[in-house]
């Protein structure tokens, strides 16, 4: 193989690894762009959609209780709900935490 040759093709792999190179760095920084995106969708949506009911409810307003938060809420939307009881009086507060809807 003459010396040109190898010149030649040493400049095209080159070129091709150089082309390459830039291909990657521009697919990772369009992948960091969409990560930004989603993080500041994902964020605004943590601030509307994962709301935090607290409600104070007496044991002989359970029944309303119960009525007014399925009438707020479907049971598709809800992820979590847990009541915890407070020991010094006999009210019960009530997290309803709702699933992301992309």
């Amino acid at each position: 193989m003459s010396s040109w040759k190898r010149k030649k093709n040493f400049n095209m792999e080159y070129q091709r690894q150089k082309i390459m190179r830039q291909m990657q760095i521009k697919k990772q920084k369009q992948l960091l762009e969409q990560y930004e995106i989603l993080k500041d969708i994902e964020n605004k949506f943590h601030e509307k959609e994962n709301i935090r009911t607290e409600d104070s409810i007496e044991n002989n307003t359970k029944e309303i209780a119960k009525t007014n938060v399925k009438k707020t809420i479907n049971r598709n939307n809800v992820k979590k709900i847990s009541i915890s009881k407070t020991k010094k009086s006999q009210k019960r507060n009530i997290f309803i935490t709702i699933k992301k809807k992309f």
